[in-house]
């Protein structure tokens, strides 16, 4: 990849808190995971833990802010594998 960054609709520059307090290691975690390209990072989280806001929260920043995201979501019973039908 070459770099460049593309008009992506987030506002790269919004300074923002973490929404879920006490998310800071989690955050670390999932930044370096992030910056080991190439790569698939999986987050899961209890429903209701807020793992979709932590990853937009990362995202959101201006390292990250131009990549391409794609983001799915799994069953409840597929619980012990990512993506499982």
């Amino acid at each position: 990849m070459d770099g460049r960054c593309f008009d992506t609709g987030h506002d790269a520059g919004t300074a923002r808190g973490y929404a879920s307090t006490g998310r800071g290691p989690e955050a670390r975690l999932l930044r370096a995971s992030l910056r080991a390209a190439p790569s698939l990072t999986v987050v899961r989280a209890e429903t209701g833990a807020g793992g979709p806001d932590l990853v937009e929260e990362v995202l959101r920043e201006p390292e990250f802010a131009c990549w391409t995201r794609l983001r799915a979501r799994c069953a409840d019973a597929a619980d012990t594998v990512p993506l499982a039908p």
